[in-house]
């Protein structure tokens, strides 16, 4: 057996050997490690690797073992949970809505709260981007023809849960429900919160002191809810590395295990409170090495309090918001498949796959559903889930796995040093890195199918008409503006609050202190796509302009250049005509004819342009032509600069060439 493994160990070398040969021969003497990239998060990629990337990695054989890189469970113990949130604002609507999940397969009970609730936010704008709750009638009129039994909770409460929970239970209660069938996830984030918004309404110590009454409510309850949720979103959203992502989440979960600890809640208590909810981006084998790494990074950390505990978190994955684009928006089906790939791969145990037009409206029935079968297809048909860890033991991912690992508990011991994640945002550390990681990903903005490459002119944006949402939210604060404030201070006890909301009390109530709120900079949404997206929309607001470009002449640099010209032009989104490669001045006007209402935009030759542009001024003066170079006195644009700036600066010469 030995003398075999040793053979197809030496066949493998001889293999690699003969690969990095021929490899060496094509790039005409130049090694192979010329080829190597380095990420972001700064971890090199390899263009192969083997088994000598993981010769020094203490790798898990089995879930449940070491740092449980490989999942806490020989098998998934039951199917992945679909997180499918509704956010109508009107509590009837969203109630029409979430029924129809269930109906169609959804497992989960899930809705999106207004940020009346998650940030504490006043205003009208406020109660209606999400189902807007303030009482139990509204409660009522949600959960209405819902079994609490059969159906486990997913819900973000934002800053603090205790409100809405305390809510939900005095609907139980006058309902003559059990409290017990209330189980799954109803959790706040109180740090994510703070960070996302700028804003905590309450001080950060009252969300901690509601969390610990909140915990022993439950436990004289008999309620097995999860109620703290670390959130990667807000730091993705921003434009974090994926490094910056985990060594984050993982500085959370920490100082929300310190702040349990000193109110006395046990290790395992916190441990029973926690979920981690994951944004899902398009680096599939880095997403999959992501949530892989985080268990390892989760269990080091929980060991730290103490070694003899053993940690099994509830990891849930949502598909990207950033990656989304509001054009070509079918594409984004695609985008969420892949995303939702790496997600199941990497062992989630709760996914929420974002409808592929969320970018421009709030979803139809159409874009839920096919949403919610992408889940489907890729558990039940595809299998995915069937096997544990179905990416352990690939050379590439446990490399990546490790690298993120060391990576990001450097990053988190740093985050420590500094007094943990609330003070190191306080003190602008998170907000200084995370802007230094999207000065590093540069000007140009990520690939993005149907706006930066293979653009369909002919696409355009649909309106969406929310003059129902609008009224509703009228009467919302009308109903607020009406409301009596209670007695009922924020101290006071669980049971309090219950009685106090089936006497009619709204959930503003326990989101108000009699102390001042915290507030620091909300850290800033990194949107490449969306920028480009907002200049293309009024691009093609400029009715019947068009692109000719000219291409001059036969070298394998003109047609490159006209090529990068052709592409950087498509991203306005308006008509664009490519000339055949133009040989000489001659060739180049007599296409140009043909083509005399468009902009036009020189490339190619430097010395062909110059003498074009002699023609054009002595014999079209008012033609308005670009370069792609600074030639005489033409205006030019530079395709291989910063993208958004050199298309905004485009967008200024045609609306010049308008008015000529």
């Amino acid at each position: 057996m030995n003398d075999k493994g040793s053979t197809i160990k030496h066949s493998e070398q001889s293999m690699r050997e003969k690969w990095l040969e021929e490899v060496e021969r094509t790039l005409k003497g130049k090694q192979e490690h010329t080829l190597h990239q380095s990420t972001v998060e700064n971890i090199i990629l390899k263009t192969l690797y083997s088994e000598s990337d993981t010769n020094e990695l203490a790798l898990d054989q089995y879930p449940g073992q070491g740092e449980n890189v490989r999942g806490y469970r020989l098998q998934s113990a039951k199917q992945v949970d679909c997180c499918q949130p509704v956010s109508h604002p009107n509590p009837v609507e969203s109630n029409k809505k979430l029924r129809s999940f269930l109906e169609q397969g959804q497992n989960v009970i899930a809705f999106t709260p207004h940020s009346v609730m998650t940030r504490g936010k006043m205003g009208k704008s406020n109660l209606t981007d999400g189902v807007s709750i303030l009482s139990i009638e509204d409660v009522a009129n949600l959960l209405h023809g819902i079994d609490l039994s059969k159906y486990p909770f997913f819900v973000y409460a934002g800053l603090s849960a205790t409100p809405l929970i305390s809510l939900i239970a005095a609907y139980c209660e006058r309902e003559n429900d059990d409290l017990k069938k209330l189980k799954g996830i109803i959790a706040m984030d109180p740090i994510g919160a703070f960070v996302e918004g700028g804003e905590s309404s309450l001080p950060l110590t009252d969300v901690y002191n509601q969390w610990h009454q909140l915990i022993q409510w439950q436990e004289a309850s008999g309620i097995e809810l999860k109620t703290m949720m670390v959130r990667s979103q807000p730091y993705h959203a921003a434009g974090a590395t994926i490094v910056q992502e985990l060594a984050y989440a993982l500085a959370t979960a920490a100082d929300y295990v310190h702040e349990g600890r000193t109110r006395g809640i046990s290790l395992d208590q916190i441990g029973k409170q926690l979920v981690c909810s994951f944004s899902v981006g398009s680096q599939t084998f880095m997403e999959i090495a992501k949530l892989r790494a985080f268990r390892s990074l989760f269990t080091r950390m929980m060991a730290s309090f103490d070694e003899s505990y053993e940690p099994a978190i509830y990891l849930h994955g949502e598909t990207s918001a950033q990656t989304k684009t509001s054009y070509d928006a079918y594409n984004n089906m695609l985008r969420v498949t892949t995303e939702a790939f790496s997600a199941l791969v990497g062992g989630v145990e709760g996914l929420t796959i974002l409808p592929f037009d969320q970018r421009f409206s709030k979803g139809t029935d159409f874009s839920f559903r096919m949403a919610r079968n992408t889940l489907f297809i890729l558990e039940q048909e595809s299998y995915l889930t069937k096997v544990t860890d179905p990416a352990g033991g690939s050379y590439y991912v446990e490399s990546m796995t490790q690298s993120l690992i060391d990576e990001a508990w450097n990053l988190f011991l740093t985050i420590e040093e500094n007094g943990g994640m609330t003070s190191s945002i306080k003190s602008g550390f998170i907000h200084k890195q995370i802007e230094e990681a999207v000065a590093k990903r540069g000007a140009k903005p990520p690939v993005a199918v149907g706006v930066t490459h293979y653009v369909n002119a002919m696409d355009r944006l649909k309106d969406a008409s929310y003059s129902d949402i609008v009224q509703f939210g009228e009467e919302q604060e009308n109903r607020l503006n009406a409301y009596a404030s209670t007695e009922t201070h924020t101290s006071a006890s669980i049971a309090e609050w219950i009685e106090a909301y089936k006497a009619g009390a709204f959930i503003t109530e326990q989101m108000k202190s009699t102390e001042t709120g915290e507030r620091v900079a909300p850290l800033p949404k990194f949107q490449p796509i969306a920028e480009l997206e907002d200049l293309r929309t009024q691009f093609v607001r400029l009715e019947d302009a068009s692109f000719s470009v000219v291409v001059l002449g036969d070298t394998k640099e003109a047609y490159r250049e006209g090529d990068r010209t052709k592409n950087f032009v498509q991203m306005t989104g308006l008509p664009v005509t490519v000339s055949p490669l133009c040989l000489s001045v001659e060739e180049a006007l007599l296409w140009m004819e043909t083509h005399d209402k468009a902009v036009i935009i020189l490339c190619g030759e430097h010395d062909l342009k110059k003498a074009l542009n002699q023609r054009l001024l002595e014999s079209s003066p008012q033609r308005v032509v670009i370069e792609t170079e600074e030639v005489d006195e033409r205006p030019f644009i530079n395709v291989r600069g910063k993208q958004l700036e050199q298309l905004q600066k485009l967008f200024t010469l045609l609306e010049v060439a308008k008015h000529v």
